[in-house]
Parts: structure tokens; sequence; C-alpha cells
């Protein structure tokens, strides 16, 4: 009987070994999840990746949601050094996507600088998502892309902000309005606009049902969601098509006029006889100048 329990004993001291063990690994493996949370859903992310080879990564996750996603281009023999620009997409604040930049994104990685495009949650005032949800998004992929930094091998203190419309927008907002910790130190923006409370913006068809998407109705709102309201001294290049019928050129010399004097690389250009977009040799030129600025 004595040796019964006595093995009784034995078998329980095990088994409960056994489950420490198990919990130790089950504490592990969290602590893992937790750590690579931002990059959880992509499959290449654990097989290690070669510095030495460029590097294409889709869909890497920012945080739960669907929209919460980037897109990781790394260039060939990046270090610890390797400058960084991060990709806003345009489409009215409710419409568009990451891929929208793959070219761009690309022809950074090709120019030995690592780009992330990102995706966010649309504005809908059903789903109560406005510009305050957007920018937290918008934080919350910066952070993920900054806390990755070892392992993509680039430099966190050098993020450098590129949108486009609506993108812009929300590259110049968050540099001028939300950039708390100070880890983004450049902006591009290509045809965004600027103040929201603008009559010449909100006059132009569809604009004003928009801005109401994105913000509300309310004066104070429009006028918090305005980047001409946050210029600041970060260094800021803005482009825009003097022909442009959706946001009007004025916007970008707005924001220039207010900024210009703040800081002397500061550059604003309105090319002539361009729109909203931005044909190839247009393109080309501001990715060389973007390219500069960035590894300044």
């Amino acid at each position: 009987m004595i040796r019964s329990i006595s093995k009784m004993r034995k078998s329980i001291l095990i088994k409960n070994r056994i489950k420490l063990k198990d919990m130790k690994k089950l504490l592990l493996i969290s602590s893992l999840l937790i750590l690579f949370q931002c990059v959880k859903g992509n499959d290449d992310f654990n097989n290690g990746y070669n510095p030495s080879e460029k590097l294409v990564l889709k869909d890497v996750s920012y945080g739960e949601l669907p929209r919460q996603k980037f897109n990781a281009y790394l260039p060939a023999n990046r270090n610890k050094n390797t400058k960084a620009i991060i990709l806003i997409h345009g489409g009215g604040w409710k419409s568009g996507d990451k891929s929208d930049f793959d070219l761009f994104a690309s022809a950074f990685a090709d120019s030995a600088i690592a780009a992330f495009a990102i995706n966010y949650r649309y504005a809908n005032t059903n789903d109560r998502v406005s510009y305050v949800e957007i920018l937290k998004d918008i934080d919350k992929a910066i952070s993920c892309i900054i806390d990755s930094s070892v392992t993509f091998s680039f430099n966190p203190k050098q993020i450098c902000l590129l949108g486009h419309s609506a993108g812009a927008h929300l590259a110049l907002l968050y540099t001028f309005r939300d950039n708390k910790k100070g880890v983004v130190n450049k902006v591009v923006s290509l045809a965004g606009p600027t103040d929201l409370t603008d009559p010449q913006l909100l006059n132009i068809s569809g604009i004003n049902d928009l801005v109401n998407t994105l913000v509300g109705n309310d004066l104070d709102k429009r006028e918090d969601a305005s980047p001409i309201n946050y210029a600041g001294e970060i260094p800021t290049y803005l482009y825009h098509g003097k022909a442009d019928e959706v946001v009007p050129s004025q916007q970008s010399v707005k924001f220039f006029e207010k900024i210009s004097s703040r800081n002397p690389r500061n550059r604003c250009a309105i090319i002539e006889g361009c729109g909203h977009g931005f044909d190839l040799a247009e393109f080309i030129k501001i990715l060389n100048e973007t390219v500069a600025f960035v590894k300044e």
C-alpha cells in the first residue's frame, strides 16, 4: 500500500513537472507572439532574411483588423544605417490601397531605401472611423515598422513619410500634429489638401462630402484636421500640379507660405500642365529628388 502511494506521488510529481514544462513553453510561445504581433500572418517572417538580397513582403499585419497591413520593400545590402520611407495611399480617405505604391516603393528599394506602403481603415460614419482613428492606424503601423527595424535591417531614427492626395493630407497631419515621439523627421506631399475649411477646396464637386465623412461638419474639427494649423520646422517637400482640378494647387502654396521661413530645406514645386496625377517624367523627377531628400 505504501509503495502504491509512493508510486502515485511520483506519478503526480512527474505529471506536474510535465505541466510546468508545458506552461513554460506556452509562456515562451506567448511572449514570442507578443514580440512578433505586428508581423503575424506573414509566412516568411520567421524564416530569416538575408540583408544582402532585395526582399518584398506583402500583407504584413500591424494590427488585428483587415485593413491594418503593410507591404515592405527592402533593398539589397541593407544595414542599420539604411534610411526608410513610409508611403500612405490616397483615395479620398475612403478608398485606395497600399498596392497603389508598388512601383514607387520598389523604385525606392532599388535606390537603397527601405520602403513601407501602409493601409489604414477607411473613413466611415457608420463605423465611426474618422481622421482620429485613421491617424491611430498610421501611428500603430509606424510603431510596428520601427519595432521591426532589427529584423528588416534599417535605421528606425530616419523615417520619412510620403503620401498622395488624401494620403498626403494624412502624412502632413501626422508629421506636424501627431508625431509626438519625433520619429518622423521628413515629409513629402503629392497633391495633398492642407486646409479642410478652404471654400476653394470644398466647392469642388464631391470634396465636401468626403470631408464630412472624414471629419464631420463641425468647423473646430475641420480646423483640427487641417495640417496648415500645425506647420512646424520638419523638412517638407510639396509637389502639386497647377492644373489639379481635384485638390487646388493653392492648398500646397498656402502651406508652403506658412512653413517656408521655418526651414531653409523646405521646397514647393508647382508643376505646369500637371493635374492631380503625375506622368512618368514627373514621377522620375519626384522619385530622384525624394531619394536625395531621404538620404540627406
